[in-house]
C-alpha cells in the first residue's frame, strides 16, 4: 500500500537530487576552469608598489601586454621591481635559448635570488651544453648565497632552541644542512635538537658527522661529551671534556670564567647575557665547569665500605649493607614498572633509547652526614646537601639520598626522585608541575601486602595537610595558571603579580602539583587521562611547553576544570581523614 503523496514525494526527491548533482558537476567544472585560468597568472609588483595579475599576451623590447580579470593593460619592463621583472622575463624566454637563460640566471644570482638562479642556470646548461663553463663561473656566488641562507636559518634555529621548541629547531637545522652540507654548525645543530628530544642514536650520528667535518669544532665535541653523560658513560664523558679543554680558545674570546669577567669589565655597556654571547668561548668554559664534577664521579662513591646491587635498570651502591642494597634495588624496579606502565612504549608509543645498555646510578648513604659530604666533595655544594633529603642530580645523572629511620620514608624519596631520573630520558626540562607533580604522585605508593606490585596514587602524607590548609584559606590558584607557570615562578625564585595575593610558597606548589596530577590521572573517572598522556607525547615529540599545552589543553573549559580540580582536592582531604591522617 502506498501512502497518499508518497510517490509524488519520491519523484520530487529524485528530481532534486538530479538537479543538485548537475549543479555540483557544473560547480566543479567552473572551479577547474577558474583554477586553470589562474594557474599561469603572474603576480607582478611595480617599483611604485602597484600590483597587477594576469598573463602576458604580447611583448617587445620596451614592455608587454598583461591580460587579467579586469581587462588588458600595457606595462613597461623598466617599471617592474627586480623579482617581478625576472618572473615576467622567464615566461617570455625561449626554453631552448641557452644564452638568454644564462643571462637571466646571472641576473638572479647577482640580485640574490638563489633558487631562481639555480633553476635558470641549470636550464641554460641543459639547453646549451657548451655553456657549462659559463654556468660554472656562477658557482661561487651560488655557494655564497646558500651559506648566507644557511646562516640565517641557523640563527632562527638558535631562537627555537632558546624557547625549547626542539622540533622547529630541528627543521631549521635540517634546512640549513640541505643548503650547506659541509656546515659543521648545521650538522651539530641537528644532533643538538635530537639530543633535546632524547633521540640519542640520531643525536650521536649527527654530532659525530659534525666533528668529522671540523675536528676543531668545540661545540660538537662538547655535545658528544654531554651525550656520553646522558648515556651514563662517565669515563667517556670525562675524556670528551678533556679534549674540548685541550683545544685552542677561540680568538678574541675568553676560555675561563675569570678571563670572561676581565673582558666583560672592559665592556661595561654589555649585559651579562650579551657578554656571554659576544665574549665567551662558551664550549671551553662549560667543559671546564663540568670537568671537575665528572672527575669526582669517575673516582667513585667515596664510601668507605660499598655494597652494590645491580638490576635490569639500576646500579645501586650503599654503605649500609648488602641486604639493604638488595631491598632498595628491588623496590626501585617495582616503581620503575609503574613508570613504564604509564609512560613506556606500550602506553605512549614513545621509545627513547639511551644508545647503550647502561643502568641508572643510585647512591644511598647511611646518614645525612655522608650525604652532605658527597655534595661537598663532588659538586662543591654542601648547601645543596644540607637543604635536601634526596636529589636526582641531573648535572651528573645520579640519584642520591640517605637512609631514613623508616623504610617507608626512604622509599618515598627514592620513588619520588626516581621519577625525575626516569623522565630525564624522555623530556629535556619538563614543565615543573608535570615533573614534580608526578614525582609526588609516585612517591607515596604502597606495596600491596602479599603481592609484588604497588598501589599508586595513594595519599601523600607530606602534602595532604598543605592541600587542606589551601582549601580552608581559599588560596587554591587556578589550575591553568599552575600548568603554565615557568620553573622560576614554581620554585618561587620570582613571583607572578597575578597571584601575589594568594601568597603560595614553593611547598604549596609541590602539593598543588601532586593534587593536579592526581586529578588528571584519576579524577572524574579518568576523564583527563587521554589529554594528560597526549600532553606528555607532544613534549616528547619536541613541542615547546607552550605549544604542547595549547595543542593538548587548548579546548578545555577551564571553569569546569577548576571546579573539578577543587572538588578533587576536597576528596583527597576527605580520603586522608578516612585513613586516619590529620586534616
Amino acid at each position: 500500500m502506498t501512502l497518499p503523496g508518497r510517490a509524488c514525494y519520491a519523484r520530487s526527491v529524485r528530481t532534486l537530487l538530479r538537479i543538485a548533482a548537475s549543479a555540483l558537476v557544473a560547480a566543479c567544472l567552473f572551479l577547474a576552469a577558474a583554477a586553470g585560468a589562474a594557474e599561469g597568472d603572474l603576480d607582478l609588483t611595480m617599483k611604485s608598489g602597484a600590483g597587477f595579475k594576469g598573463r602576458i599576451t604580447s611583448h617587445d623590447a620596451t614592455g608587454f601586454a598583461l591580460k587579467g580579470a579586469d581587462g588588458e593593460v600595457r606595462l613597461k619592463w623598466a617599471d617592474l621591481d627586480e623579482r617581478s621583472w625576472l618572473a615576467a622575463k622567464r615566461t617570455v624566454t625561449d626554453p631552448k635559448d641557452g644564452a638568454a637563460l644564462l643571462a637571466l640566471g646571472a641576473f638572479a644570482a647577482e640580485k640574490g635570488f638563489r633558487t631562481d638562479a639555480e633553476a635558470l642556470l641549470a636550464s641554460a646548461e641543459k639547453a646549451a651544453p657548451a655553456l657549462k663553463g659559463d654556468v660554472a663561473l656562477h658557482a661561487p656566488r651560488i655557494a655564497e648565497l646558500r651559506r648566507g641562507e644557511a646562516e640565517a636559518l641557523l640563527a632562527k634555529a638558535k631562537e627555537h632552541v632558546g624557547a625549547k621548541r626542539w622540533l622547529q629547531a630541528l627543521g631549521r637545522y635540517r634546512d640549513a644542512l640541505a643548503l650547506d652540507p659541509k656546515s659543521a654548525k648545521a650538522q651539530n645543530g641537528v644532533g643538538e635538537a635530537y639530543f633535546y628530544m632524547r633521540k640519542l642514536p640520531e643525536a650521536r650520528k649527527a654530532m659525530e658527522a659534525a666533528a668529522a667535518l671540523d675536528p676543531g669544532f668545540k661545540d660538537a665535541r662538547l655535545n658528544l661529551a654531554f651525550l656520553e653523560l646522558l648515556e651514563l658513560d662517565f669515563a667517556a664523558c670525562l675524556k670528551g671534556l678533556e679534549e674540548v679543554i685541550a683545544l685552542p680558545v677561540d680568538a678574541g674570546r675568553a676560555g675561563t670564567r675569570p678571563d670572561l669577567a676581565k673582558l666583560a669589565g672592559q665592556r661595561k655597556e654589555l649585559t651579562q647575557e650579551q657578554a656571554w654571547e659576544q665574549l665567551a668561548d662558551s664550549s671551553a668554559i662549560q667543559a671546564r665547569d663540568l670537568e671537575p664534577f665528572i672527575r669526582e664521579i669517575v673516582k667513585g662513591s667515596g664510601m668507605k665500605t660499598e655494597y652494590r646491587a645491580v638490576s635490569e635498570h639500576y646500579d645501586l651502591r650503599t654503605e649500609v649493607s648488602q641486604e639493604y642494597a638488595d631491598l632498595l634495588v628491588q623496590r626501585l624496579e617495582m616503581i620503575y614498572a609503574e613508570y613504564e606502565r604509564r609512560f613506556g612504549y606500550s602506553a605512549t608509543g614513545e621509545q627513547k633509547t639511551r644508545g647503550k645498555g647502561l643502568r641508572f646510578p643510585v647512591l644511598v648513604f647511611n646518614d645525612k652526614k655522608g650525604y652532605v659530604e658527597w655534595f661537598t666533595r663532588v659538586l662543591r655544594n654542601p648547601q645543596m646537601g644540607q637543604m635536601s633529603g634526596g636529589v636526582y642530580v641531573s648535572m651528573v645523572k645520579h640519584l642520591v639520598f640517605f637512609r631514613y629511620e623508616k623504610i617507608e620514608d626512604t622509599q618515598l624519596v627514592a620513588w619520588h626522585e626516581g621519577f625525575h631520573q626516569y623522565l630525564d630520558y624522555f623530556i629535556e626540562g619538563a614543565p615543573h608541575w608535570f615533573n614534580e607533580g608526578q614525582a609526588e604522585y609516585f612517591g607515596p605508593s604502597r606495596i600491596v601486602e602479599g603481592k609484588k606490585r604497588l598501589e599508586v596514587g595513594c595519599t601523600n602524607p607530606w602534602r595532604i595537610g598543605v592541600i587542606a590548609q589551601l582549601l580552608r584559606t581559599n588560596r587554591v590558584p587556578e589550575a591553568k595558571w599552575l600548568m603554565q607557570t615557568d620553573a622560576q615562578t614554581f620554585m618561587r625564585v620570582k613571583t607572578d603579580p597575578k597571584y601575589a595575593d594568594k601568597g603560595t610558597t614553593v611547598g604549596d606548589h609541590y602539593a598543588l602539583g601532586w593534587a593536579l596530577v592526581h586529578y588528571c590521572i584519576e579524577g572524574e573517572k579518568g576523564r583527563w587521562q587521554k589529554t594528560f598522556l597526549n600532553y606528555f607525547k607532544l613534549l616528547c615529540d619536541g613541542c615547546s611547553h607552550e605549544e604542547a599545552f595549547e595543542r593538548a589543553w587548548g579546548r578545555t573549559s577551564w571553569a569546569a576544570f577548576q571546579s573539578g580540580f577543587e572538588a578533587h582536592c576536597k576528596w583527597l582531604v576527605d580520603r586522608a581523614q578516612g585513613e586516619g591522617l590529620p586534616k
